[in-house]
């Protein structure tokens, strides 16, 4: 059992009370958590190098069973062929593994669900941004189809965004996306857009604007969204130095 190991993407199951999280060789490495320190437990190891596990997001997934709302917290992996794979459910199953983008999945994140009154966050997700090495974002719709047999869950695309260089970072808010790529020639840049007509089959893209004194002289090494009020996205985002080129953090 490995010990001492590079870890990145992390996925927390409360339900379960575990610790899902990526090793540098594509392994999945599981802690339980009921004691502290917390323990390693499971390697998920890939049969080959294709289905090495990059990143790894947790989502909630509702749907509705017998007339019964329900919800399945599922675990999707994204792996080095490009694929979305499902790692771990309570209910759902994932028939076939989705091919998201020709090349390597280099990031994943959910969007929380917006309640009916636009102020309200939910528990769920029905939808997911993806980013690979093909240069591209690409938006999607998740759910689940529930039957006698099998919860099965379907990713649909809803839209691809060209990105200027390989998206190293991505974050999405209701309908705003926020973007950073690992080029040197787009170091501390945020790209920013927006999602119009999601409720329609023509849905259009806005790339929103900044003033270059907004952006960092390093790489964005990581960033995270506050879920405040609908209308607006609060971002906290830090250097590699972890300071602004103001000198704050």
């Amino acid at each position: 059992m490995p010990t001492f190991q590079v870890l990145s993407c992390f996925a927390y199951s409360r339900e379960n009370n575990r610790l899902h999280s990526v090793l540098q060789n594509g392994e999945v490495l599981l802690f339980n958590c009921d004691t502290n320190p917390c323990r390693a437990v499971e390697v998920w190891i890939p049969q080959t190098t294709d289905e090495e596990v990059l990143q790894i997001v947790q989502l909630t997934l509702a749907y509705e069973k017998e007339e019964v709302m329900v919800t399945d917290t599922v675990i999707l992996g994204g792996m080095r062929n490009g694929q979305i794979c499902l790692l771990e459910a309570e209910q759902c199953v994932m028939i076939k593994n989705v091919q998201a983008h020709v090349g390597t999945i280099t990031c994943m994140e959910g969007a929380t669900d917006i309640g009916m009154t636009g102020f309200k966050l939910l528990e769920t997700n029905r939808k997911l941004a993806t980013g690979g090495d093909d240069l591209f974002i690409k938006i999607w719709e998740i759910g689940v189809k529930a039957n006698e047999l099998f919860d099965s869950i379907f990713i649909q695309l809803l839209i691809k965004i060209p990105c200027v260089g390989m998206p190293e970072h991505i974050c999405m808010y209701e309908n705003t996306i926020s973007v950073s790529t690992s080029d040197d020639s787009d170091k501390g840049k945020l790209h920013m857009y927006r999602l119009d007509g999601q409720e329609s089959k023509e849905i259009q893209i806005t790339t929103l604007q900044h003033t270059q004194d907004e952006d960092h002289t390093e790489h964005v090494s990581i960033y995270y969204h506050y879920k405040g009020h609908s209308e607006h996205l609060y971002e906290f985002y830090k250097t590699q130095h972890t300071k602004t080129k103001e000198g704050k953090f």
